[in-house]
C-alpha cells in the first residue's frame, strides 16, 4: 500500500475500486465510474419532466409518478482486482468547505497489463477523509511512460 502521492503514469490497483457509481451530474464529461465508498448501490431520487409524463400517459394510458428512484450503483468486483494507469492527478480546491484534494483519473489496463484506450475510466480523490469518493489504500505496481506517435 502506498502513502505517497499518485503521479501520471503510475500503475495502480485497490480493492476499494470495486465500489462505485455512474456519474449523473455532468452529461458532457467522459463516461467514468466514480469509485470509493462501501455500498453496492447508489440510489438517487429523480423527477420525470412533464413532457415525458404526458407522452407516457398518451402512449400507455398510465401516468408516471413525478418522482422515481434510480440506481446509479456500479459495483464490480473485477474492478477491485484490476490494474489501472493514472492519466490525471491534480490537486484541486474542494467545494462546500472541503479542503484541497488530489483528484485522480485512471484507465483500466487490459488483462495483459497493456494500455487500452477504450478501457474503463475511474475517478476518485486520494487519501482525503472529507470526500465521499475518496480512496485510502492504493497499491502502486510500477510506472508507464507517456509517449506520442507521429
Amino acid at each position: 500500500m502506498s502513502k505517497k502521492p499518485l503521479n501520471v503514469g503510475d500503475v495502480i490497483s485497490s480493492s476499494e475500486f470495486a465500489f462505485g457509481r455512474h456519474e449523473y451530474s455532468y452529461e458532457d464529461e467522459e463516461d467514468a465510474i466514480i469509485v470509493g465508498g462501501t455500498e453496492k448501490d447508489h440510489i438517487v431520487t429523480e423527477t420525470y419532466d412533464e413532457e415525458t409524463r404526458v407522452r407516457h400517459a398518451t402512449q400507455t394510458g398510465k401516468t408516471l409518478p413525478k418522482w422515481h428512484k434510480v440506481n446509479y450503483g456500479a459495483y464490480d468486483p473485477s474492478r477491485g482486482k484490476a490494474k489501472f494507469v493514472v492519466e490525471r492527478a491534480e490537486m484541486e480546491g474542494g467545494s462546500f468547505g472541503n479542503p484541497d484534494a488530489l483528484y485522480v483519473t485512471a484507465r483500466r489496463l487490459d488483462p495483459n497489463g497493456l494500455y487500452d484506450p477504450t478501457g474503463e475510466v475511474i475517478r476518485f480523490t486520494y487519501q482525503s477523509v472529507c470526500h465521499i469518493n475518496s480512496i485510502v489504500r492504493v497499491t502502486i505496481h510500477g510506472h508507464m511512460k507517456l509517449w506520442f506517435l507521429k
